[in-house]
């Protein structure tokens, strides 16, 4: 259990590297650096896999342990996030 509240906080940390990516997207690149900026796309794509694996986790193990380990304000921000994704992966592709 201690690896869900571990992915829990590493998707966090993802989701606001999201969130930079869609800023760096509309505002053009913010930190003048490549490096950087490739480093905030990555983590920006892939925390929708590690969101996906911890929303299939959640529905399919609705044990008590899961909600006594992981706080309810990061499950609601995970949650909260991965449905801004896919709204604006959605808004991207079509």
């Amino acid at each position: 259990m201690q690896n869900v509240l571990f992915l829990n906080r590493v998707a966090l940390i993802g989701n606001l590297a999201f969130a930079v990516m869609i800023v760096m997207r509309y505002w053009g690149d913010i930190f003048h650096n490549e490096t950087i900026s490739s480093y905030f796309i990555t983590a920006g794509y892939a925390v929708l896999a590690i969101n996906s694996f911890l929303l299939v986790f959640f529905i399919f193990k609705r044990g008590r342990m899961y909600f006594q380990m992981v706080p309810l304000w990061l499950r609601i921000g995970n949650f909260a996030f991965f449905m801004i994704e896919i709204i604006l992966l959605m808004c991207l592709i079509g």
